[in-house]
C-alpha cells in the first residue's frame, strides 16, 4: 500500500504542477500584481517557483514513502533525499529570481548541511570497519597454528559495512540452527503451544536417525528431557537449551525437528528454496554424528546473514518471523537494545566457534556473522579454549562497530 501512496504523491504534484500553471497561475499573471524592483516580473516569478517548488518536496516525500516500503530507511538515506529536495529548491529559487529572492541562500544552506552530516556518519563508518580488519589481521597473525575467519556485518537490507571471507564455506556447528528454526516454525504456525505429536515416536526408537548414534545414557537424557514439548517448546530447546539440561537433548532436539522435516537433505533443498541467496548453506548430517564418517552441515557468513536479514527486517512482521525472534531473543539493554543470539562450537577436527545475530534499537538493526575456523588438526587441549577466547574478542568489537555505525546512521 505505501507504494500505491507513493505513486499517488507523484501524482498528485505533477498534477499540481500542471493545472496549477495552466489554471491560476497564467491568468492570475493577466492581472496587475505588486510591482517590486521597479516591475511585476520578479513577482510573477516568485509566484511560480513558490508554487512548483511543493511539488519537489511531494516528490521528496514520496521518496521517502518508497524507502520505507522497500526497507531502506536510515539516517544517511533519509538526509540524501532531504538534501536533494533542498538543493533542487535551491536552483529554482537561483534561476527563476536571478539570484534576488534570498531564499536560495537557505535552501542551499540546508542542503549543504544534510550532505556534509552524511559525510560525518561516512567517517564512523570507515574509522569501524578499519578497527575489525585491524582486528582480524592481528588475531590471524597473532592465532597459534592455521586460524581462518569470516566475517559479514550490515543491515537487514542487505547493505554490507564490513566483510572478510564472507563467501568461504565453514562447518556449521549449531549456527545453523537459525535457518533449521525458520523451516521449522513455518510448518508449526497453527499449533506452536500443542504438544509435538511427532516427538514421542521419534526420540522412543532406536533406530530413529535422529538418536541411533547416542549412547543408553544420552538416550535417556533425550527421552526424559523432551517428552510431552510442545512444538514451541521443542524449538526453545534446540536453540537455547531451555527445557533441557543436558547437551545430548539440546542437539536432539534439533536432531528430532530434522527428521521430522525429512532428514538432512531433504532439510537442506526446502532451505534453497526458501533462501535461494543463501549460496553454501547446507545440513549433512545429525547433530553430534560422527564428523568422521559423516560430511558436516556448513555455511558461509554471508549465508548465515542472509537468514538473519531476514529475521531482522524492520515493518511489521509476520507470524513466522515474530515466532522466531522470540526464541532467539537473548538479551536486552536499555541503550544497546534487543540483542538476537545464536552460537556455535565444534571441538573436534576441524575446530569452529560462532557468534551471530543482531542487535534492534528502536527498529534499526544490526546484523552480524563471526566464524573462527582451525582446518587444521588441534595440537593440544587448550588451542580449543584459545580459538573460542579469540573469536569472542573479534565478536565483540564487530558488535560494537556494528552499534557504533547504527548510531551515527540513526534516524532519531
Amino acid at each position: 500500500m505505501l507504494l500505491v501512496a507513493t505513486g499517488l504523491i507523484v501524482f498528485i504534484g505533477l498534477a499540481h504542477s500542471y493545472l496549477g500553471e495552466r489554471y491560476i497561475l497564467v491568468r492570475l499573471f493577466r492581472r496587475p500584481l505588486p510591482k517590486l524592483f521597479g516591475s511585476d516580473e520578479f513577482t510573477k516569478k516568485t509566484l511560480r517557483f513558490a508554487w512548483h517548488i511543493t511539488t519537489i518536496a511531494w516528490i521528496g516525500f514520496a521518496a521517502i514513502l518508497w524507502q520505507v516500503d522497500e526497507g531502506h530507511v536510515s539516517r544517511a538515506n533519509l538526509l540524501g533525499v532531504i538534501g536533494v529536495v533542498f538543493g533542487i529548491s535551491a536552483l529554482v529559487a537561483l534561476l527563476a529570481s536571478r539570484g534576488r529572492h534570498l531564499s536560495w541562500l537557505v535552501f542551499g544552506a540546508i542542503s549543504v548541511i544534510c550532505f556534509t552530516t552524511d559525510g560525518v556518519a561516512r567517517d564512523v563508518i570507515d574509522a569501524e570497519t578499519a578497527s575489525i580488519a585491524g582486528a582480524v589481521a592481528r588475531l590471524e597473525s597473532e592465532a597459534v597454528g592455521d586460524v581462518e575467519y569470516s566475517v559479514w556485518l550490515g543491515q537487514p537490507d542487505g547493505h554490507t559495512w564490513y566483510e572478510h571471507n564472507a563467501d568461504d564455506v565453514r562447518p556449521a556447528a549449531s549456527a545453523i540452527k537459525t535457518a533449521i528454526l525458520v523451516e521449522f516454525l513455518s510448518t508449526q504456525l497453527d499449533s506452536l503451544d500443542e504438544p509435538f505429536d511427532a516427538l514421542e515416536a521419534i526420540v522412543d526408537n532406536p533406530a530413529s536417525p535422529a538418536i541411533r548414534h547416542f549412547d543408553a545414557d544420552q538416550e535417556a537424557y533425550v527421552q526424559n528431557e523432551l517428552r510431552d514439548l510442545t512444538a514451541r517448546q521443542l524449538a526453545q530447546a534446540m536453540v537455547h537449551t531451555e527445557h533441557t539440561y543436558s547437551n545430548a537433548a539440546y542437539n536432539a532436539a534439533a536432531n528430532v525437528i530434522i527428521e521430522y522435516l525429512g532428514g538432512p537433505e531433504a532439510l537442506s533443498e526446502r532451505l534453497q528454496r526458501r533462501f535461494p541467496d543463501a549460496a553454501g548453506l547446507q545440513v549433512a548430517r545429525y547433530m553430534l554424528a560422527d564428523r568422521q564418517q559423516n560430511p558436516d552441515n556448513l555455511l558461509t557468513a554471508r549465508s548465515l546473514a542472509t537468514i538473519l536479514r531476514y529475521l531482522a527486517q524492520d515493518g511489521p512482521t509476520d507470524e513466522l518471523r515474530t515466532a522466531a525472534r522470540a526464541i532467539l531473543l537473548y538479551e536486552t539493554d536499555a541503550n544497546r537494545g534487543d540483542h538476537y543470539y545464536k552460537g556455535g562450537s565444534l571441538r573436534s577436527d576441524p575446530q569452529v566457534r560462532i557468534e551471530s545475530g543482531w542487535w534492534d534499537h528502536r527498529g534499526a538493526a544490526v546484523v552480524y556473522a563471526v566464524i573462527a575456523t582451525r582446518p587444521s588438526p588441534a595440537k593440544s587441549d587448550e588451542d580449543y579454549d584459545n580459538l573460542r577466547s579469540d573469536l569472542s574478542e573479534l565478536s565483540r568489537i564487530v558488535q560494537y562497530a556494528g552499534k557504533r555505525i547504527r548510531d551515527a546512521q540513526a534516524v532519531d
